[in-house]
């Protein structure tokens, strides 16, 4: 029996989701790997989908006339997103100066980010003004492993 997943709410998919995949794996799937990239196949699929029907669903959602409308379970209704703002001509003396502060400053910042990414150990720098000396380490690195899935 096919799953109607209109049927359910946005946590009881997720719940359900959860569900499947803890399954899968304290069942021992053997096949655990192909079930993943199946998944993944199945999302890109649906992504790429999902954006072309896009228009034509806000065009339907339009023609009902509503702000809000509600069908299985889910309340669709319209809003912006990605909102943005180009100052570049709005003349402010002081926003321009701003912005051109922050860009050197970035580039300043980027620079000594890159230096101190290189390092392979701790070493005394001497601060040239004060002559306060201090010890430069290497940041932590942090990172998440990840299946990378290349097509």
């Amino acid at each position: 029996m096919e799953t109607n997943y209109l049927l359910m709410s946005k946590k009881e998919l997720i719940e359900a989701g959860q569900m499947m995949g803890e399954k899968d794996i304290e069942n021992g799937r053997k096949d655990i790997l192909q079930a993943y990239l199946y998944t993944k196949s199945q999302i890109d699929y649906l992504t790429a989908y999902l954006d072309y029907i896009h228009d034509a669903a806000m065009n339907d959602f339009e023609h009902i006339g509503e702000k809000e409308h509600s069908e299985y379970g889910r309340r669709v209704s319209k809003f912006e997103a990605g909102t943005k703002y180009d100052f570049s001509k709005c003349g402010h003396p002081k926003l321009d100066q701003y912005e051109i502060e922050l860009n050197t400053t970035k580039v300043l910042l980027d620079g000594m980010k890159d230096f101190v990414k290189r390092l392979q150990k701790p070493f005394t720098m001497v601060d040239e003004e004060t002559g306060e000396t201090f010890e430069v380490r290497p940041p932590i690195k942090t990172s998440t492993t990840k299946l990378k899935v290349i097509y």
